[in-house]
């Protein structure tokens, strides 16, 4: 196309310059060839040509002086309409979407920090299964490892004693769920001289001992139990607690006309506190030495010295007592096929069976531990499930018996040690113990002469 228009800007200059009819010819033919340059030059950009005449009429020629020299104008050839080679048109490129951008996301405000609040530093419980003693003449209690095996003559994990800690003849020792420690304090015997002087009291004392620690008290129960006139209402003799961590309290008049009581007091005591029981059972012509509960929380008492010459025996009273109650109970283990003899300590195991640790003191005079099947009703004279018996034993006058969570047996025994028995016994069994506390290291006193006509009362618990 640049050729062509070369051409016409070229040609219209010469014919320009012709005289006469030759320009004129030459100008008409100039101009149609611009005209064909200038519909091609408007057409989007595809070459267009220009259809070949068939005839192309021959111009008239105007007059002239001189007609032979006039020829026959030839017509410059127009574009053929049929391209003989057209260019592919080049596409316009697609144009690309025009990028919608990601809007950046609106950070979420971040809260402030909310301080977190330093929490307060809970004890750790007491591994599970550990010994807990009161050893009244040594007017200490002692805490022993779990699990003992073989003889061990070792010092024990922890000591109380001192005169910070108001322990005064321990005789009963509880542990509630959170390892505080509940110790039942009969001072009956003043300075150990036999005299009695009137009742006790309950003391509490921090989870988890370590070491030997002469510290007072956490709380103070006073005068649980006090003398009224010239009659003695009980001295301390054995403590317990239920699920709720209410206390229970067991205490025995060994005189003419005297009784046990069972009293209860309210869970969670502190400070030192005189308080009224929120449930007493009175009873005529028992001694309680002992007490344990079952799950129904029914009361099962140890009564080694029945009054009026009655055998000693095993009272079960009934569950919750509110205000004072005469004391009846619902079932009792008494009788000559029993195999009971001086029954002092009792402890229940998980399924409700009954053990007693029997000091031996009467007829047959054999120390024992027995065992009764769970709920007993009414009167029962029965022969036991189990009796551990026999100098293979090495019990030495029972006076306190515990179960732990895997059913072993251990005993508290007045020749100061302790002996651990196989779990759920059955029949008669004069077998070695599978492990044995006791020595000089361990801290537990032989009993003194004379304090006692049991001898030296030891209690226990496992938790």
């Amino acid at each position: 196309m640049r050729l062509l228009r070369r051409v016409s800007d070229s040609s219209l200059s010469r014919f320009a310059s012709s005289p006469g009819p030759k320009r004129l010819l030459g100008v008409a033919a100039v101009t149609l060839l611009s005209v064909a340059l200038t519909h091609c030059s408007n057409s989007g950009g595809t070459a267009s040509t220009v259809p070949n005449p068939t005839t192309v009429p021959t111009a008239s020629p105007s007059p002239s002086s001189n007609p032979s020299s006039n020829p026959t104008a030839t017509p410059s050839p127009r574009p053929s309409g049929s391209p003989s080679s057209s260019p592919t048109a080049t596409p316009s490129p697609t144009a690309k979407p025009t990028a919608t951008p990601t809007p950046s996301p609106t950070p979420t405000a971040k809260p402030s920090p909310t301080a977190t609040p330093t929490p307060t530093a809970t004890p750790k419980p007491a591994p599970s299964g550990q010994i807990y003693v009161a050893d009244f003449a040594k007017n200490s209690i002692f805490v022993y490892a779990a699990n003992p095996s073989g003889t061990l003559n070792e010092a024990p994990l922890a000591t109380i004693a001192g005169s910070n800690t108001g322990l005064n003849q321990p005789q009963g020792i509880a542990v509630d769920a959170s390892g505080r420690i509940y110790v039942a304090n009969d001072i009956s015997n003043v300075a150990g001289a036999g005299i009695l002087s009137a009742g006790g009291y309950i003391t509490v004392y921090a989870a988890n001992p370590s070491g030997t620690l002469n510290e007072a008290p956490l709380a103070t129960i006073t005068q649980a139990v006090a003398q009224t006139g010239a009659v003695l209402p009980g001295f301390p003799s054995a403590i317990t607690l239920d699920s709720s961590g209410k206390i229970y309290l067991a205490t025995g008049d060994y005189g003419a006309g005297g009784g046990g009581t069972v009293l209860v007091f309210p869970a969670n005591p502190s400070g030192t506190t005189t308080q009224t029981p929120i449930g007493t059972i009175n009873t005529v012509g028992f001694a309680f030495t002992g007490i344990a509960l079952d799950a129904a929380r029914r009361i099962y008492v140890a009564n080694p010295f029945p009054q009026a010459n009655a055998p000693a025996e095993v009272a079960v009273f009934a569950a919750n007592p509110t205000g004072v109650v005469s004391g009846v109970p619902v079932a009792t283990i008494v009788g000559s096929n029993t195999g009971e003899d001086n029954p002092i300590g009792i402890a229940l195991d998980a399924s409700g069976k009954i053990y007693v640790a029997n000091f031996g003191q009467y007829a047959p005079g054999i120390p024992s531990i027995t065992v009764y099947a769970a709920n007993p009703t009414g009167t029962l004279n029965e022969a036991p499930l189990a009796t551990i018996a026999g100098s293979n034993t090495a019990l030495i006058n029972p006076t306190a018996v515990a179960i732990d969570a895997t059913g072993k047996v251990y005993v508290g025994n007045a020749g100061a040690s302790i002996t651990v028995y196989g779990a759920n016994p059955s029949g008669t069994l004069n077998e070695a113990p599978i492990a044995k506390i006791s020595g000089s290291n361990t801290g537990l006193t032989s009993p003194p002469n004379g304090l006692t006509g049991l001898g030296q009362p030891i209690s226990l618990t496992v938790h």
